[in-house]
């Protein structure tokens, strides 16, 4: 089986967390799944879809409250915007990681 290095990057990152081998982690995870029954999966993954859509509800109620057109308050809100995705990119780079934000 062949892994992107995306898929293999998160794995290890997994695996570095568990303080375990990536391999062990994936052995686990395979067997975990193998073992669950399709309608057990089709059940949970309908829960996950009313839990998300209650958080989703709550983003954009959150987005609608925050909303604005005054000019000076968007521009205030770009300029913090801009300097959290250079100090994510700052951070990412301290830690040798890709960056986060590409501009």
């Amino acid at each position: 089986m062949t892994l992107t290095p995306e898929q293999e990057h998160k794995i290890k990152i997994i695996a570095a967390r568990q303080q375990k081998p990536a391999e062990a982690v994936l052995n686990e995870w395979l067997a975990g799944q193998m073992e669950e029954h399709p309608d057990a999966v089709l059940q949970r993954r309908a829960i996950q879809r009313v839990k998300n859509q209650a958080a989703i509800d709550l983003l954009d109620k959150w987005r609608a409250e925050d909303t604005t057109d005054d000019p000076e308050e968007l521009e205030r809100l770009n300029r913090e915007y801009m300097e959290f995705k250079a100090a994510m990119n700052q951070n990412r780079a301290d830690t040798g990681e890709e960056p986060v934000y590409c501009d």
